[in-house]
């Protein structure tokens, strides 16, 4: 062998341990975090199965809070004071994201108490179905004025029924209690006929409405009438 030959060989010697090394290495370390996941699995399936073990009525978290307590006054007193002020860190956090959590489940609450339900019972004096209204035309658009819901619109602030009847009565009118349909755009009423008197309706229309799709009551006041409307909602009720 040349000089060159055995100089380049000495040279990559080296770097192929260390690559091998390497490879060794990170083999080791996911060696260690499979440990890891599987130890997590079995505390996690222990626990589990402690839970189903206790009787009804038992406050799971006060359990949790209070081990939490005993670990800690526990590293303190081996003297693992590190140890001891992480896992304490380590609690307040998990404390501080549940009250997060339950904050924003208040919050949410409130919004519906204060906005919400104010508003589809203002709608329920004028529509036949005020969630419908609500969920399609004024999901976060209602916002509180001198303590009462008022819809927002652009800089303009309007009371919740007035601009039901405003707003609904040309392309909508068939939401609206006691209110004809008018406009281009809207279904042209009619009472009477065939269909309606026997109960006749198109069966894939009554089973839409059957299962709480509401948006087909345009088309069903559209082909039979306003009185048609009427009977069909009666009869969703007990369709099958």
């Amino acid at each position: 062998m040349s000089d060159e030959q055995l100089q380049e060989s000495a040279t990559s010697e080296p770097q192929t341990n260390a690559r091998i090394q390497e490879l060794l290495n990170r083999i080791e370390a996911l060696d260690r975090k499979n440990k890891e996941i599987l130890e997590e699995k079995r505390k996690f399936s222990k626990v589990e199965k402690t839970l189903q073990t206790l009787p009804d009525g038992v406050d799971v978290q006060a359990l949790i809070d209070y081990k939490n307590k005993a670990e800690q006054q526990k590293l303190e007193e081996q003297g693992n004071y590190k140890e001891a002020i992480q896992k304490s860190e380590e609690q307040f956090r998990e404390r501080s994201a549940a009250k997060d959590k339950e904050i924003e489940e208040l919050k949410s609450r409130v919004r519906e108490l204060e906005l919400i339900s104010p508003a589809i019972q203002a709608l329920a004096e004028v529509t036949h179905n005020p969630k419908l209204v609500h969920d399609n035309f004024l999901k976060g658009r209602i916002e509180l004025k001198d303590g009462k819901p008022v819809v927002v619109d652009g800089y303009e602030r309007h009371n919740v029924t007035e601009w039901a009847k405003n707003s609904l009565s040309k392309d909508h009118a068939y939401l609206l209690k006691n209110q004809p349909a008018t406009g281009s755009g809207a279904p042209v009423a009619r009472t009477g006929g065939t269909q309606v008197n026997t109960g006749e309706f198109d069966p894939e229309l009554m089973r839409r409405l059957a299962n709480g799709e509401h948006t087909v009551e345009h088309e069903i006041f559209k082909k039979y009438g306003r009185e048609g409307w009427q009977r069909a909602k009666e009869l969703a009720k007990n369709y099958k």
